[in-house]
């Protein structure tokens, strides 16, 4: 039953689907106080221009080539920069250290030197995230291609097909964003699109365990997994209805976990004890030589017992009880019927032994008859 529990999954999702606002981003913060008096201090440089820049304006410029030197480090290491490219990384992670510990504002032309090395590093950490790009967005469309595959593997499209609608126009948002050159924004739409497909596969394919193990009564082999696994996907799918869709796919993935472990513990022992039951059915056989007297019924189930040791072995459970489950009856049949045969061939004996007194006796009267008509 595909869809039992499935009436709960996602209920009400529609009416959440509604747009979120970004946020706008902060004021720029102050310069930090250095305890000098800007009056004093000269000689730092605009960007660009060869005119120096004196008192708070060097400071101020200072203090922006310092944030933009952490932006464009920020960016780099959003888009995998110290992945994709990690020596152009440490390079220009050197140069922002360097940076850091050399910042001074003592005088006019360490103000100069500080921005200088700042500026630096920002040029370097944004050659980096150029570079990132596309590298980086052209796995991210490989890796969301492949999860919305696993989502429909698991029914999305049969069972959910509101949300893999919404997590669809999700990741063409993303891709909209990037062409736009909103690269955050980009980023973040993918990383929500990926935690709803996530989130689908993993609530369905755990749905779809507990079905399993209650269809089939193999809860009670395991029950603290199992209750787990059932708090696990309940808190799932609360998540998804709240769109907290990389909570629900965290809470997705241990409900799987969990009932995951269950279901292979069932089968375990289901097989384990299949297993005993074929082989105490099948030396029952054996002792009634049905693999000679019967042989046409004992030959299939010697092969499917031992195909299910082979399962078993190869820690295949559920094959291997399905199959000793198959095997058992058959070797129970071959034994009654090697009993019956067995049975047949002992009153053939009997029946020949008594024609033979029978014969025997009247050969013994005729010889009697004979001597008596002699004399």
């Amino acid at each position: 039953m595909k869809k039992k529990y499935i009436g709960l999954i996602f209920i009400g999702l529609s009416l959440l689907l509604v747009a979120v606002s970004c946020a706008s981003a902060p004021p720029p913060e102050g310069p930090p106080t250095t305890g000098e008096d800007p009056s004093r201090i000269t000689g730092a440089q605009v960007p660009g221009t060869q005119e120096p820049l004196t008192g708070q304006a060097a400071l101020d410029a200072l203090n922006a080539a310092a944030a933009r030197a952490a932006e464009a480090r920020r960016r780099a290491a959003d888009f995998d920069g110290q992945a994709l490219f990690p020596s152009d990384w440490d390079s220009a992670q050197t140069l922002f250290d360097q940076a850091e510990r050399q910042r001074s504002t003592s005088s006019p032309q360490d103000i100069q030197d500080s921005t200088g090395r700042y500026n630096r590093a920002a040029e370097a950490f944004d050659s980096l995230f150029e570079r990132s790009l596309a590298e980086y967005f052209e796995r991210v469309q490989r890796e969301l291609a492949a999860a919305r595959e696993a989502a429909i593997a698991a029914g999305a499209r049969e069972l959910t097909p509101e949300f893999l609608a919404d997590a669809d126009s999700t990741a063409a948002r993303s891709q909209r964003e990037r062409d736009a050159g909103n690269y955050d924004a980009a980023r973040n739409s993918a990383l929500e699109a990926m935690a709803m497909y996530n989130a689908m596969r993993t609530v369905l394919e755990a749905n779809r365990l507990r079905a399993e193990l209650s269809d089939r009564g193999l809860e009670a082999y395991d029950p603290d997994n199992v209750r787990s696994g059932n708090a696990a996907l309940e808190a799932a799918l609360a998540a998804s209805q709240n769109r907290n869709f990389n909570e629900a796919s965290n809470r997705g993935e241990e409900a799987l976990a969990h009932l995951s472990a269950a279901l292979i513990t069932a089968w375990r022992t289901r097989a384990e004890q299949g297993r005993a039951a074929a082989a105490e059915e099948r030396q029952k056989a054996l002792d009634l030589r049905a693999n000679v007297a019967a042989r046409e019924e004992f030959d299939p189930a010697e092969a499917i017992y031992n195909r299910a040791n082979t399962a078993l072995s190869r820690e295949n459970f559920e094959e291997a009880a399905l199959s000793y489950d198959e095997c058992r009856p058959m070797f129970t049949a071959s034994a009654q019927l090697a009993m019956a045969r067995r049975q047949a061939a002992q009153d053939a004996l009997d029946r020949a032994d008594r024609r033979l007194i029978e014969s025997e006796e009247t050969a013994l009267v005729a010889e009697q008859i004979l001597e008596g008509g002699a004399e």
